[in-house]
């Protein structure tokens, strides 16, 4: 739950702020533990986070991919222009 609300919000805070009360006490529930779910929830949320359609635009933008699905398509990663790191 809290990996499909930090993709759409693009904030792993705002997923944990409403999800993580919710995951511990399932948890509690069913007999695991809480650090668990509470771990298994925070690491979810951020790895959904970066691939928030947002940020990933964002990302391109300062690495100024403007058209990375086209040029991607007629280069190669070993091209010296993709590899650069922002």
């Amino acid at each position: 739950m809290g990996a499909i609300e930090s993709f759409l919000t693009g904030s792993n805070t705002t997923s944990n702020t409403i999800f993580i009360r919710l995951q511990t006490a399932k948890a509690q529930k069913i007999g695991i533990s809480s650090l668990l779910a509470a771990s298994a929830q925070n690491v979810s949320s951020s790895l959904m986070t970066m691939v928030n359609p947002s940020r990933v635009a964002l990302s391109c933008s300062v690495c100024q991919l403007v058209n990375w699905q086209i040029k991607k398509d007629h280069r190669s990663f070993s091209d010296p222009t993709f590899r650069h790191v922002c």
